[in-house]
């Protein structure tokens, strides 16, 4: 029978410690019935975290199931392991569960497959070849000297049927259990084996799927709240409030609202020349020879960081406004 062996660790995750077996998070394993599987506990990561088996997912250690189950060490010190000789009447599911910690076991399951059959213990097992005893009551044989013959041929019978017995049991439970034994190991050696491995292949990819799709969650979510901090700490400088911003603070910033006379000027000719509102300032406002709007500038000041943009103003031959180019 084979020998797989297992790296133990204890990873910390949002949700708490968890086991770590081959450095994949609580994976489901796939364990053959007379297989030996010793688990590597001897990394400090197990320190306090006992590794045990159970019969359900109770994480309590009411169910421990310790059938071939050995350790050798302490969790957590060097050359510390658990071995699990998988017996012949292991249940079709079990669980491993830190022993100390209930919440870590998160119903790691593990499924047993593969057969082990019982040799023939001796020859006793198989039957012996019953002979007919030689009739004695042949009546040719009654009042001779022949008349010994009978009991003497049974005699012979009876010898001769012990040592055909004795040998032909002997062979028997060889062939058998050389036949058995062939069988056990095509069985779990190539039936189950390959079976389990195509399993196994199939839990790694969906491991890795489910670590690939975590760690893009995981980007994401940090690249978003990035972001979204930045966005953040822009309102809330732009609004010059760094603690808090109401939507009444950003519709006053985003939109013109209210303004006094200070903040409009005119020049000579009565005509509007800059208005200033809620940190916006539009100024340079100029007319062309006919008084129609010619262009002005746009400064903004965002994050103590000014910003000045340049329009020019197109006007048709009455005066209306066609377009507003930005010529910064």
């Amino acid at each position: 029978m084979a020998t797989v062996n297992y790296d133990v660790t204890v990873g910390a995750y949002a949700e708490g410690n968890r086991y770590q077996i081959d450095g994949a998070k609580t994976p489901n394993l796939f364990l053959v019935r007379g297989n030996t599987y010793i688990f590597d506990v001897s990394d400090a990561t197990n320190a306090t975290h006992t590794m045990g088996f159970a019969t359900a997912a109770d994480a309590a250690g009411s169910t421990e199931y310790t059938s071939g189950v050995t350790s050798s060490g302490t969790a957590g010190s060097a050359g510390a392991t658990v071995t699990f000789v998988v017996p012949s009447d292991a249940a079709e599911t079990l669980f491993y569960y830190c022993t100390a910690h209930s919440s870590m076991s998160a119903n790691a399951a593990i499924f047993v497959s593969g057969v082990e059959i019982t040799p023939i213990s001796d020859k006793s097992a198989v039957a012996d070849i019953t002979v007919t005893d030689f009739s004695a009551n042949t009546s040719i044989f009654t009042n001779t000297l022949a008349r010994e013959i009978p009991s003497k041929i049974d005699s012979i019978a009876s010898d001769f049927k012990t040592h055909i017995n004795d040998n032909f049991a002997d062979v028997v439970v060889g062939d058998v259990n050389a036949f058995i034994d062939g069988l056990e190991t095509y069985l779990n050696g190539t039936v189950v084996a390959a079976i389990n491995t195509a399993i196994e292949s199939i839990r790694t990819d969906g491991t890795k799927f489910a670590g690939d799709i975590a760690k893009e969650q995981t980007e994401f979510e940090g690249g978003f709240e990035a972001r979204f901090q930045g966005l953040e700490d822009g309102l809330s400088t732009y609004v010059g409030d760094e603690a808090s911003y109401t939507k009444a603070q950003i519709d006053t910033t985003l939109f013109t609202g209210a303004i006094s006379s200070t903040n409009i000027s005119h020049d000579s000719d009565g005509r509007l020349s800059s208005i200033k509102a809620n940190g916006k300032l539009i100024w340079n406002i100029t007319y062309d020879s006919d008084g129609f709007l010619e262009g002005f500038r746009e400064s903004v000041d965002i994050g103590g960081l000014p910003v000045t943009k340049v329009y020019n103003v197109i006007t048709d031959a009455d005066g209306l406004i066609e377009a507003i180019e930005d010529i910064s």
